[in-house]
């Protein structure tokens, strides 16, 4: 498993990736938010605060996340 090193909001409901091989992938979660488990993050204020534990990215102090394989495999690589 590629373990997450950085996540970033960087607006319309996106994350930047950074993985510990290196590799940057950017993951559009706007489709994720009308799942029941994800509709607090509809508010952009609260999406913003995106955070790593234990390199797992989590919301609301780990009452939401998301597992790093899923942001990795459906993220698309970063464009240098």
């Amino acid at each position: 498993m590629n373990k997450i090193v950085s996540i970033y909001n960087i607006g319309d409901y996106k994350l930047k990736v950074e993985f510990i091989n290196g590799e940057i992938r950017i993951y559009d979660f706007s489709s994720q938010l009308d799942f029941p488990a994800f509709r607090p993050l509809k508010d952009k204020k609260i999406f913003s605060k995106v955070s790593l534990d234990r390199g797992i990215p989590v919301w609301l102090d780990g009452e939401i996340d998301i597992a790093p394989e899923v942001l990795y495999y459906d993220g698309v690589p970063e464009l240098a």
